[in-house]
């Protein structure tokens, strides 16, 4: 998987791609957010510029999640700013509704 290539040993999970506008530009980037199962999991969001061929060339921790629970890692891009949201879940206690969505930007 090309989004990887910067991190030995990552095993990702989920992969979610985004295209979106560059913060502060009109230029457009390229975003894959995944769950790296090798950790915590961590949560982890690579970006390319959006030109052929990609190159990711940021591979970025965007927060951890738990065990015991599929993270569910996915993206959102602000249209208007080009922010980048991370959101995924945690488990925060034991039973089917301790669970809690965790957002980074």
């Amino acid at each position: 998987m090309a989004t990887t290539h910067l991190v030995p040993g990552v095993s990702p999970d989920q992969p979610w791609l985004l295209v979106g506008r560059k913060p502060g530009a009109l230029s457009q980037n390229v975003y894959v957010a995944y769950g790296n199962f090798s950790g915590a999991p961590d949560m982890r969001v690579a970006v390319a510029a959006g030109a052929s061929p990609l190159n990711f060339t940021t591979d970025n921790i965007s927060g951890f999640s738990t065990g015991f629970v599929n993270p569910g890692h996915r993206l959102a891009v602000d249209p208007r700013s080009g922010a980048v949201y991370s959101l995924f879940q945690r488990r925060i206690a034991a039973g089917s509704a301790a669970h809690r969505t965790s957002t980074t930007c």
